[in-house]
């Protein structure tokens, strides 16, 4: 198990949903992973659960597979630069809920055989398991508490999560992924700042992301 450290983090919530029309992409990196061009549209929205790779449509190419809680896909084939349209409402616009401090996160890991039929050789590819985290915030009132169980219902008790590792004015590396929040204790010592712990559940893959993806 692998374990990670942070000091910020932060809760989003969709709060209703959209469809692409002509949205420019930049490609990440090398790779065939491509996300919306604009930063701030880029980081309020992600794909709905029910998505599939048949509700998008490129102006070249096709798209080949998608990356929810990030809002990214995969191209296959076409020539850039590519642009982004959908159908069914199956972009969800978010909006932050709330921040929080000094998070925990542990991945589970697991080793997949991806061994080809016919090779001399094992292959092995470690996999994610699964992955919970714990974080902290100051407690002012029962609002982060109400927002984020209204939020939950709203989208299947999941919402999206970032946990940030690195941040500065050009580079913002970050852990994200769909997750649910399994439990808000207020903590209230007899001297100190009330304190509210956060737990939460990975649903889905957790994905590394950078300021430019």
């Amino acid at each position: 198990m692998a374990k990670f450290m942070g000091r910020l983090g932060a809760i989003y919530a969709p709060n209703g949903r959209t469809d692409y029309a002509g949205v420019p992409l930049v490609q990440v990196g090398a790779s065939a992973e491509h996300v919306v061009a604009d930063l701030s549209t880029r980081i309020a929205r992600a794909f709905v659960e029910e998505a599939v790779p048949a509700d998008f449509s490129l102006s070249s190419g096709s798209v080949a597979a998608i990356t929810k809680p990030v809002g990214s896909v995969m191209i296959s084939g076409g020539t850039p630069p590519y642009t982004l349209s959908s159908a069914g409402n199956v972009v969800a616009t978010l909006a932050p809920v709330g921040g929080f401090l000094d998070w925990t996160l542990e991945v589970e890991e697991s080793i997949a055989d991806v061994t080809t039929l016919g090779s001399e050789y094992r292959e092995r590819r470690r996999l994610v398991a699964g992955w919970e985290a714990v974080a902290e915030r100051f407690w002012i009132d029962e609002s982060f508490s109400l927002d984020v169980g209204a939020s939950m219902v709203a989208i299947g008790e999941r919402c999206v999560v970032s946990f940030f590792v690195n941040t500065d004015a050009t580079r913002a590396y970050r852990y994200v992924g769909f997750a649910s929040v399994e439990g808000l204790d207020v903590m209230s010592p007899a001297r100190g700042i009330v304190r509210e712990m956060i737990r939460f559940r990975g649903n889905d893959a957790l994905h590394f992301r950078r300021a430019a993806d």
